[in-house]
């Protein structure tokens, strides 16, 4: 079997793991969504946050670069998009690591048929596709409306293809989760879904607040496929380069969280529910 060779057994391990631990974290952020977040004034956070701290301060600026992005990929680039999450190199690492998370995320939620998920910065809509593949109701958002008519156009040869009618279970939000209007579907989200999406969250308090805001009391939250930063962490060097040649290039916020901050958010939450 190929999970048989270290390096298969390395990634699955790795993506397991992540997944499982956002996992945990999703069931712990169930709560009663009519509750905000406490004062934290009162409790103020102290020490390194995300790797690129106060973003909200250029919200502006992140969310043109956001919505601009898929102009700025070479014709190389623009095919792994449309391809995604296929990956041809030996061994296919990114294949592997992106279906294990997210697979193993999605059965850790233990929805039920026809569940409402809003999956947040659902890009080209690979995941979208498996989402509604899976019988769910999908809320897809997503800053760019080439990301997003790439995403349309991925679900409608979906439902060609497999003849499910799936077109009618996907709505698609052209927006940010900090400015996406609420009213529609305030709490009535089974699950929230960040997969390689929360490092580009660019308003963490806003966005949470909103998250919550659209789950049922009962719903979960999950994140997975993200970095964490560790400060000072030398063997992290290489990520650290990756994200400062990403923002240079393209202008978008790539800013993973320290675990301490985001074990800091959650406790800013009162719960009302258990670990399921």
């Amino acid at each position: 079997m190929p999970l048989a060779s270290n390096s298969f057994a390395t990634i699955w391990r790795r993506a397991l793991s992540n997944a499982r631990l956002w996992a945990v974290n999703a069931r712990l952020w169930a709560f009663n969504r009519r509750r905000g977040f406490s004062d934290s004034t009162k409790n103020p956070f102290h020490g390194p946050r995300r790797y690129i701290d106060n973003a909200a301060s250029n919200f502006a600026v992140f969310k043109k670069a956001a919505e601009l992005y898929p102009h700025q990929l070479t014709t190389n680039e623009s095919s792994g998009l449309r391809t995604k999450p296929f990956d041809r190199n030996r061994g296919h690492p990114t294949f592997f690591a992106s279906m294990y998370a997210v697979l193993n995320m999605i059965q850790l939620m233990d929805l039920g048929p026809g569940a409402t998920v809003v999956e947040v910065g659902s890009g080209a809509g690979w995941l979208t596709e498996i989402l509604l593949g899976l019988g769910y109701i999908v809320n897809a958002i997503e800053p760019s409306a080439a990301m997003v008519d790439e995403a349309r156009r991925r679900v409608r040869l979906f439902e060609e293809k497999t003849t499910l009618p799936v077109a009618d279970s996907v709505r698609f939000v052209v927006s940010t989760l900090e400015e996406m209007d609420l009213a529609e579907l305030r709490g009535g989200a089974h699950a929230i879904l960040f997969h390689e999406a929360f490092h580009h969250v660019i308003d963490e308090r806003k966005s949470l607040s909103n998250a919550f805001e659209l789950l049922r009391e009962d719903g979960c939250l999950g994140i997975s496929g993200d970095s964490r930063w560790i400060p000072g962490k030398a063997a992290q060097a290489a990520a650290w380069d990756f994200w400062d040649k990403e923002m240079s290039r393209f202008g978008t916020l790539e800013s993973p969280f320290t675990r301490e901050y985001l074990s800091y958010l959650r406790a800013l939450k009162k719960y009302n529910s258990t670990m399921v």
